[in-house]
């Protein structure tokens, strides 16, 4: 049934607002969300870890995969970046970091940078095969190209008519050595292309807390590989 399974068992980019210093409970929509620190400075990506004892302009990060060879053991500035499952919105975020009690950092000066629905920050363009179908129909499955994909949907591109609102399945390996994915999503946006295809964006539906962060450590994955690849 693939690595996520069977979702729901029922049938252009924006120039950031100025950072600005939370009040003291904005961030609590952060707690226990999963994100990828990058240094500041230039982009390189350092570990990824879970967001806890959010209070104000601090938290810990408890690590949980490191990616970097060396860490920065000094106080550094780092960017945050997650997807929030409590409020449906992408994340970024501004810190300062230093080492904590092994595998834990404390984050200071935290600054929200944004937040919003459209997920901007945290968008993955790409160009992979894909399968997809109409949840009523699920049998007939036509090739499509995966555009993006996010935490919480993707945007496709078919010669397949759906309509807003309609529910689909799509079909899809993001990485090589991974499982493939059988995805449940609701069509959300549609765009008519002069090509004859069209564009639709799609929101993630019945995703669970674990299968949330399955999907979201493998855009990760993907988003390095990208990098190493420039």
């Amino acid at each position: 049934m693939g690595l996520l399974g069977w979702f729901g068992k029922k049938a252009e980019k924006k120039s950031a607002a100025p950072a600005e210093k939370p009040a003291a409970a904005s961030l609590a929509f952060c707690e226990g969300m999963r994100v990828e620190v990058t240094d500041a400075g230039d982009g390189r990506p350092l570990f990824q870890a879970e967001l806890h004892s959010v209070r104000g302009a601090e938290a810990a990060l408890e690590t949980l995969r490191m990616d970097a060879e060396d860490l920065p053991a000094s106080p550094a500035d780092v960017l945050l970046r997650g997807y929030s499952k409590r409020e449906s919105k992408a994340v970024l975020l501004e810190a300062s970091i230093t080492p904590d009690q092994e595998p834990s950092w404390r984050a200071e000066n935290l600054v929200l940078r944004k937040a919003g629905n459209d997920r901007s920050y945290f968008r993955l363009g790409a160009n992979l095969e894909a399968v997809a179908a109409a949840a009523a129909s699920p049998k007939l499955e036509e090739a499509c190209k995966l555009l993006d994909i996010s935490a919480g949907g993707v945007r496709i591109a078919a010669k397949q008519t759906f309509r807003m609102g309609e529910q689909l399945i799509l079909t899809v390996r993001l990485l090589p050595e991974r499982e493939t994915l059988r995805i449940f999503c609701r069509v959300l946006r549609i765009v008519h292309r002069e090509n004859g295809r069209q564009e639709y964006g799609c929101q993630f539906l019945d995703l669970s807390d674990a299968d949330q962060e399955k999907l979201t450590q493998m855009i990760f994955e993907l988003q390095r590989l990208k990098k190493n690849m420039v």
